[in-house]
């Protein structure tokens, strides 16, 4: 069970990993993409900024897997279906998650630290 949790976490780094590497410069990768694209018929969106849309899957990854893991006793309680020992796995990957949502914030803004603390005090719910 918990390799199997561990593959469920890391299913929104390889998404984002394969997000980032669209549209680099890689032929056998992007090639690839484009096969799946039109196999099973999906596109990855275009966007204008990759690290913010980054940094938004990230957060909603963070969010999700905190979720999950405060849902850990009381599934226990009520199902009785133990998962009380990866509580702290699931904590792990959701402040990972919250540490890349973060890091690529700062990054989609280009490191200006006046342009994020602007944003911090005309945008209060980002300091929650």
């Amino acid at each position: 069970m918990k390799y199997l949790i561990i593959l469920l976490s890391l299913v929104p780094m390889i998404g984002m990993a394969v997000f980032f590497l669209y549209g680099s410069g890689i032929e056998w990768f992007d090639a690839s993409i484009v096969w799946l694209e039109n196999t099973f018929s999906f596109t990855l969106p275009v966007v204008q900024n990759k690290l913010y849309f980054l940094s938004k899957i990230a957060g909603v990854s963070a969010l999700w897997m905190l979720i999950l893991a405060f849902w850990v006793n009381p599934l226990h309680t009520y199902v009785r279906f133990d998962l009380r020992e990866f509580k702290k796995l699931l904590g792990g990957f959701a402040v990972t998650y919250a540490l890349l949502h973060f890091v690529f914030f700062i990054a989609a803004h280009q490191f200006a630290l006046a342009h994020l603390g602007k944003l911090f005090f005309s945008h209060l719910f980002l300091s929650v």
